[in-house]
């Protein structure tokens, strides 16, 4: 992994006024950036506990050839770890690949 970028306050739009640090990262070629919500890596599994930031960034070290790969291999590792486990908060992935 190149490097990680961290959240920098609550997400987007919950409150008004709010002061966000912008932070920037080069992608070169061939490189994904992906961005999730909390509700991924807090997911639970049917004994509750939480998919954690430690799997998925396993997950993402991993070589992709392309964004929808690298995130159907996420989806299908959290909802096989989920199994029938109720969802309680979002799950939202966005990936994109430099070419």
């Amino acid at each position: 992994m190149k490097q990680t970028l961290n959240s920098t306050g609550p997400a987007v739009g919950m409150m008004p006024n709010m002061k966000f640090e912008i932070k920037e990262v080069q992608l070169e070629p061939g490189e994904i950036l992906i961005g999730y919500t909390d509700g991924v890596t807090e997911a639970k599994c049917p004994e509750g506990k939480l998919f954690t930031d430690k799997r998925l960034k396993e997950m993402v070290e991993k070589p992709a050839n392309s964004a929808s790969e690298l995130i159907g291999r996420i989806k299908n590792k959290l909802f096989d770890y989920m199994e029938d486990a109720a969802q309680f908060d979002d799950i939202t992935m966005l990936a994109v690949r430099r070419n």
